[in-house]
């Protein structure tokens, strides 16, 4: 922080700073297993909530870390890995691993058989994640009729909000869904927002997708 306040070097490109970042990232790892973070899981997910997520058997977090550092790592070597974790009997094992195909765009082409099994997957945000890293492998017309279920389904905010953003990301290519948006969006309007914020976030992204494609707001689009 003194030799660097603005922090635009990065040490961890630094072959001087391996053994460092050996000792800090092993030092996370163990804090993250010791405490039960939860923060690796799907918002929306059964497993969520401080005792659900710490019961004995809950979810397997060492490979649940696994997996999320190899889809974070935007590496197409962890291709085959991801691809056998979307078969896995764990939901936030499954949903990290359709989230590292979404980050590797079209490179993940060898995934799209798995990637279209878990539309059928038993978790709504395993099935959403799926179908943005199918969106990113021109798989649209196949993508779209699962995004546009769970932004129907105001029961579940978390999963609804989850879809919204996808398609808000979606930018023109979410036009077919645009009536579905719509009304998705009046049945939203009546959801209660968070307590903390009183925000209610479900509504608003549908309402921020609608603009973008009525040209009156700024897309979110994937870059490219």
């Amino acid at each position: 922080m003194e030799a660097d306040p603005d922090n635009v070097k990065n040490l961890a490109a630094d072959p001087n700073q391996q053994k460092t970042m050996e000792r800090m990232r092993a030092a996370l790892k163990a804090h993250t297993l010791k405490i039960v973070d939860n923060g690796f899981l799907p918002e929306g997910s059964k497993l969520e909530g401080y005792e659900a997520s710490r019961k004995a058997g809950a979810y397997p977090l060492e490979k649940v870390f696994a997996v999320a550092n190899q889809a974070s790592e935007r590496n197409p070597k962890n291709l085959p890995k991801l691809i056998s974790a979307l078969g896995d009997s764990s939901e936030p094992v499954r949903w990290w691993a359709a989230q590292g195909c979404t980050i590797l765009g079209q490179k993940a082409k060898p995934a799209q058989k798995a990637l279209l099994a878990c539309l059928k997957d038993d978790s709504g945000a395993v099935q959403i994640a799926a179908a943005e890293a199918l969106v990113q492998l021109g798989e649209t017309d196949v993508a779209l009729p699962i995004l546009e279920q769970w932004i129907g389904q105001t029961d579940n905010p978390a999963f609804n909000l989850q879809a919204g953003n996808v398609l808000a990301r979606m930018g023109e290519l979410a036009r077919p869904a645009l009536v579905a948006m719509e009304s998705a969006r009046n049945a939203t309007s009546k959801l209660k927002g968070i307590p903390s914020t009183g925000e209610n976030y479900p509504n608003m992204i549908l309402s921020q997708a609608i603009e973008t494609l009525a040209g009156r707001s700024v897309s979110l689009v994937y870059p490219k």
